[in-house]
């Protein structure tokens, strides 16, 4: 019987290069564009290849067998600099990749790249469908990206569940095509948010907790392996340690 090791499904947010990055130097979720690749061409070298979500639900719902060395690239927020670095680099090494959008903040036209904003930095309609062929684009609530400070957990787990409903049905059908795929803010979810998630149509969510995806979990509260800037690349080919 073959052993389940799991599929990682890695997680990003944001990239900037060394020389610019001149805010968010203290950021856990900003890492190089140098760093990225490196992953990529090491993961690239070494036979692995992403997989998409679905494939991901199938497998999740014991209803598919996915191949060895299967992955998983999700980025969270919809940022700019998924366009400026990631897009390129994934395409160069024939990788696919899932971005969770915040849609309260997606402009209709493309914006400069500024790597002197952040949450202002979002991907545009327009950007969203020249990077089709390799990014698709799935959930991260309209409007409850936010918390009411920084010791308190997002509003989706703080406001009445038919608003966070609301939300999340408006989220799906503000992107470019309704996405069953979810990523829940800052990783906080509770019972209310997760009957939500459920009720506004997403078959895989998508916390920030560490681990792998196995046959079985349930599929609307699933680990990740997130990637950082305090690692190296040791720390990153573990990810993919089958003792993980």
């Amino acid at each position: 019987m073959q052993i389940d090791n799991g599929i990682p499904a890695l997680m990003y947010h944001n990239l900037f290069r060394e020389e610019e990055n001149h805010k968010f130097k203290g950021t856990f979720v900003t890492i190089t564009p140098e760093f990225f690749e490196s992953q990529m061409k090491w993961l690239h070298d070494n036979g692995y290849h992403t997989i998409s979500l679905e494939d991901l639900q199938k497998y999740v719902e014991k209803e598919k067998a996915l191949p060895d060395k299967s992955f998983v690239i999700t980025f969270d927020d919809g940022f700019v600099s998924t366009r400026q670095y990631a897009y390129p680099i994934l395409k160069k090494y024939g990788f696919k990749a899932e971005n969770f959008i915040i849609t309260s903040r997606t402009p209709n036209q493309s914006q400069p790249f500024d790597p002197n904003q952040l949450t202002t930095q979002a991907l545009s309609m327009q950007d969203m469908e020249k990077m089709k062929d390799v990014f698709s684009f799935g959930a991260h609530t309209h409007a409850l990206h936010d918390r009411k400070d920084a010791h308190t957990s997002g509003l989706l787990t703080q406001l009445p569940y038919a608003e966070v409903v609301a939300d999340l049905k408006l989220n799906r059908n503000k992107l470019p095509t309704p996405s069953p795929y979810f990523a829940y803010p800052y990783g906080n979810l509770n019972e209310t948010g997760i009957r939500a998630v459920r009720d506004a149509g997403f078959k895989l969510a998508f916390t920030t907790q560490e681990g792998r995806v196995f046959l079985g979990d349930n599929p609307l509260i699933l680990d990740r392996k997130g990637v950082y800037p305090n690692m190296d690349m040791g720390d990153f080919k573990n990810i993919f340690a089958t003792s993980n």
